[in-house]
């Protein structure tokens, strides 16, 4: 979903590493992962990466349920 919201704000691995305070590499290898991180320092990693997207660039998180699947939103107004 992290890809997915790098393009809604057209921004790249870069500029998104600058952001959250990473090197652009940590921000690949989180892209490329399929499954959840389980590192603790790489779960705080992708909190910080959340955060920094809904808080400052109008991004929303939406996780799947029962009757939707996952994706990220652009927040009206943002």
């Amino acid at each position: 979903m992290i890809r997915a919201a790098r393009g809604l704000l057209g921004i790249g691995q870069s500029q998104l590493a600058e952001y959250v305070g990473v090197v652009p590499r940590t921000i690949i290898r989180i892209e490329a992962e399929e499954e959840p991180p389980t590192n603790p320092r790489r779960q705080k990693i992708c909190e910080n990466i959340r955060t920094v997207l809904e808080k400052h660039h109008g991004i929303k998180f939406v996780f799947s349920s029962s009757s939707s699947g996952e994706g990220v939103v652009m927040k009206r107004g943002a």
